[in-house]
């Protein structure tokens, strides 16, 4: 009766360090997040992101202005930090339906010039699992 409360017991702490450990990981993904915002408040230059066009960016690197540079490294900062919440979502870190949110975001995203141009210049240096989900036919209704 006793070794069956001390696995009871056991187990509701397991249950417990990990629901902290969870809450502890999404609280560090928001922290970078809000970090994230910040750079969008303070730099003028990268709110024409959200300025969406079907037209496509057909330079290279070099041809991008110094402000298209910018948006393109805040892409890629977005792509990286939006990764980590789909791995760790995969690795059952975080809720399923906080991938789901950060998906929609970037799949809306796609209505950039810049975030499809900077989607197509770093795609080689993400999973490919995860880059096959920012395609906006990959949401299901």
């Amino acid at each position: 009766m006793l070794a069956g409360f001390g696995l009871f017991f056991t187990a509701y702490e397991v249950r417990q360090r990990r629901k902290q450990d969870r809450f502890g990981h999404y609280v560090r993904f928001l922290s970078t997040y809000a970090e994230s915002i910040k750079l969008l408040v303070e730099h003028r230059d990268l709110h024409a992101l959200y300025e969406y066009s079907s037209e496509d960016c057909l330079k290279t690197y070099p041809e991008l202005t110094p402000e298209e540079k910018s948006r393109a490294h805040y892409c890629d900062l977005l792509i990286a930090l939006s990764e980590m919440v789909w791995l760790g979502t995969e690795e059952g870190l975080l809720v399923k339906d906080e991938w789901e949110y950060w998906r929609d975001w970037l799949i809306d995203l796609h209505k950039s010039r810049d975030f499809r141009w900077t989607l197509k210049w770093t795609r080689q240096d993400y999973a490919e699992e995860f880059i096959s989900q920012l395609n906006p036919g990959s949401v299901k209704s």
